[in-house]
């Protein structure tokens, strides 16, 4: 009945944490649709685990509760009738062995839980490049608009005059892809003169006020000019990955570059690294250039608010604007800029909530069982803690010595569960970043961790005990 009865409350758990899991798992992929749902396979499988969990457990205690020692049972005795013969004692041993597994556990689940919150930890704290709070980004896509090479510059260049006008948006910009997630162009780059020619490149092709709007730094010279993209001018800004790599520490204000498939450009000034593939692993150089002297139509361009109170506010704004100016023309993907960041490290926020809920929900676990364990431990000593305490201990020292035996069984689970946690970290390295799989802070955090939840699991029965009555515990059996 108790087997069954938590098999039903789990599947009713069940139904709430499907709902929240689905989106989760969905967060960060484009297109796809995951389905969770409860359906008679699963049902079945929750009942038959639920009965086997009923059966394997309650068995051991059921058989021998049919071996009753027939002389103590009529002279009434409360406590276990064989509970200082080698069964009763194996019937405890075997209790704390399976507290101690728990905790073991426990440690290892919450070290692999640990380790994924630092990776999340160190992502979200990875330096950008530039300031993505208030940011609005969204994808203007031009194909059925008709426009030829001319006529889609012309197009973006007013929208851009449009949104700057509308209240509460402080700058806007356009480019050809996202910033910390998006796909640049990678280019081959040469420089004139030299036999230095820079592989995987990243090379941004931007729009008016693109460093002003998204904040990135100009370290030296100066950024491209709201004139210079009007008119087309072949001028670039390299950021200061590029210019250390490959200028050897020359000053490459005014050098050119030959950029592949595009043609030469003028460097007019040095930015700050940004990011622009995903966040984990080392920033490509990168060089940025107009849009409008770009040889390639752009059809479709990222376009870049910087606004007041919550940019999605201005979701609606922008496509009226669109719409006013291209009936055909198309806004998708409209999204702040750190939902687009959170969405490439979507994978690893699933780790670290996943990883966490199952931890918290062992520990919990083991906490429960430790407790029933110290309780059932602290009954069947009753009549000796009345003799100790008739002899003259005092409650702080029965306390103490209770939590002893608790502190033991999480020594104890801590022994055999850090050397498997450290095993089993070697198999998630691979999703670390920023943090190694034998972090020690982590793991004496964990163990700490794991301790203190013992202690407290532990304090209840043990203080309780310390509290009894000597001559009411003597008058136990």
């Amino acid at each position: 009945m108790l087997a069954l009865i938590g098999g039903g409350a789990g599947v009713v758990l069940s139904i709430a944490g499907t709902r929240a899991l689905a989106p989760l798992l969905a967060a960060g992929t484009d297109g796809a649709l995951f389905r969770a749902e409860l359906n008679w396979p699963v049902l079945g499988l929750t009942l038959g685990v639920t009965l086997l969990t009923g059966v394997l457990f309650g068995l051991a205690p059921a058989i021998h509760a049919t071996r009753v020692a027939v002389f103590s049972a009529l002279k009434g005795s409360r406590s276990a009738p064989d509970a200082d013969t080698p069964k009763g004692r194996h019937r405890v041993a075997f209790g704390q062995m399976l507290v101690v597994a728990q905790i073991a556990l426990s440690l290892v689940l919450l070290i692999g839980a640990s380790l994924f919150a630092a990776t999340l930890t160190n992502l979200r704290t990875t330096e950008l490049g530039f300031n993505q709070e208030g940011l609005l980004l969204a994808n203007v896509d031009t194909t059925r608009a008709g426009y030829d090479a001319v006529a889609v510059k012309s197009f973006y260049g007013t929208l851009r005059e449009r949104l700057r006008q509308v209240p509460g948006i402080d700058s806007a910009s356009l480019s050809w892809s996202v910033l910390a997630g998006g796909s640049a162009y990678i280019r081959s780059v040469t420089i004139p003169g030299t036999s230095t020619q820079a592989t995987d490149i990243n090379t941004q092709v931007i729009g008016h006020s693109f460093f002003e709007t998204m904040q990135i730094e100009i370290l030296a010279g100066r950024s491209i000019g709201d004139w210079e993209v009007d008119a087309g001018e072949p001028v670039a800004v390299v950021d200061r990955s590029f210019a250390e790599t490959f200028f050897s520490g020359a000053d490459p204000i005014g050098r050119t570059i030959d950029v592949q498939d595009e043609g030469q450009l003028r460097i007019v000034g040095v930015s700050a690294n940004a990011r622009h593939d995903m966040i984990r692993g080392d920033a490509r150089p990168a060089v940025y250039y107009t849009y409008t002297w770009d040889p390639h139509p752009l059809y479709n361009m990222v376009v870049e608010l910087r606004a007041q109170g919550d940019p999605l506010n201005y979701a609606e704004p922008l496509r009226t604007i669109v719409r006013d100016l291209s009936p055909d023309a198309r806004v998708n993907s409209i999204r702040t800029q750190a939902a687009n960041t959170d969405r490439t490290i979507s994978r690893e926020i699933l780790f670290a909530r996943l990883s966490n809920a199952f931890a918290l929900l062992a520990l919990v676990i083991a906490c429960a069982g430790l407790y029933g364990t110290v309780s059932y431990a602290m009954a069947r000593q009753t009549p000796e803690t009345g003799i100790r305490m008739a002899l003259g201990a005092t409650r702080s020292l029965v306390l103490r010595r209770a939590l002893r035996q608790v502190l033991g069984l999480g020594v104890a689970g801590l022994a055999i569960g850090m050397p498997a946690a450290l095993v089993a970290s070697r198999y998630i390295e691979s999703f670390l970043w920023g943090v190694t799989a034998h972090d020690p802070v982590i793991l004496a955090g964990a163990a700490f961790a794991v301790l203190a939840a013992v202690a407290a699991a532990g304090y209840a029965p043990a203080s309780r005990a310390s509290k009894v009555d000597p001559m009411a515990a003597l008058r136990s059996e």
